[in-house]
């Protein structure tokens, strides 16, 4: 958050020991001793989460009346066609990405990948475990990541190296520690909410495009029912490839287009 608004600045130095002591320690602590609820990785991120915003809140030095005034003027600046746009070109590369790595390795080794695509990863198989899961993803998950890796990390890196490289650090950090398939796209997503904070210097407007896309990604989880599996074959896995490179081409080109149209942006500081 910026200090237009009256909020107190967050040193990089505590946030980075708020974020390793509540996403790490603790979790691994709970982990190793097999305290209640160890088994449950959703519901101890979940809380993690909370707590964090909880001790956020405290160190911005949060108001009612600096909340009012921080919404106020996010929507006076808000372009949803452009949260839209953000959200369209990272799921394209996140898609396209794991559609083309899957067709990879199918090539490599299709039994390991068949085993890998029907492992019992996804723990959202009921209606319970999907909205602890939604409330994990589309809610705490938008609000902690983007006070702390825009709000915080990239704001206050800008303070002694230039936009482009605090923006490239914090974006690559953001999406290393998203260990996933789709890690391109989290960066390139990240790189995108950099741009929209120090464009409308407001943190509600990255914080509604991550929800926005967040939400979008977990729908097709809503039939947690379902329990066939998943077996892939050749003919797949060039129709993976075919497509996967159409996605990702599509979002590189959305994601190089919204670069160069704010490119001005690149030169500004907090």
């Amino acid at each position: 958050m910026n200090n237009y608004f009256g909020f107190k600045e967050v040193k990089l130095f505590k946030a980075f020991i708020l974020f390793i002591l509540f996403s790490i320690i603790i979790p691994s602590i709970i982990v190793d001793f097999n305290l209640p609820y160890s088994d449950n990785y959703n519901f101890l991120s979940l809380c993690s989460n909370i707590i964090m915003f909880m001790f956020l809140l405290f160190m911005f030095r949060t108001s009612k009346d600096k909340v009012s005034e921080l919404f106020k003027d996010f929507l006076r600046k808000v372009k949803f066609s452009e949260v839209i746009n953000v959200v369209i070109t990272q799921l394209s590369i996140s898609l396209g990405s794991v559609l083309l790595l899957v067709g990879i390795l199918y090539f490599i080794n299709p039994d390991n990948l068949n085993i890998m695509l029907n492992s019992d990863n996804n723990n959202v198989t009921t209606l319970s475990k999907f909205i602890l899961y939604f409330l994990l993803v589309t809610i705490s998950a938008p609000l902690v990541e983007e006070l702390l890796f825009r709000a915080i990390f990239f704001k206050r890196m800008s303070r002694y190296f230039s936009t482009v490289i605090s923006m490239l650090v914090s974006s690559f950090i953001f999406g290393i520690l998203h260990i996933e398939l789709a890690v391109i796209g989290a960066i390139m997503f990240a790189i995108a909410n950099c741009i929209l904070y120090i464009k409308y210097k407001n943190i509600l407007i990255p914080i509604l495009t991550h929800f926005t896309n967040n939400l979008i990604s977990i729908l097709p989880q809503m039939n947690f029912s379902s329990s066939s599996s998943i077996f892939m074959t050749k003919d797949i896995a060039m129709s993976a490839l075919l497509i996967g490179l159409i996605l990702f081409s599509f979002g590189i080109f959305l994601f190089i287009k919204f670069v160069l149209l704010n490119k001005d942006y690149l030169k500004y500081s907090f």
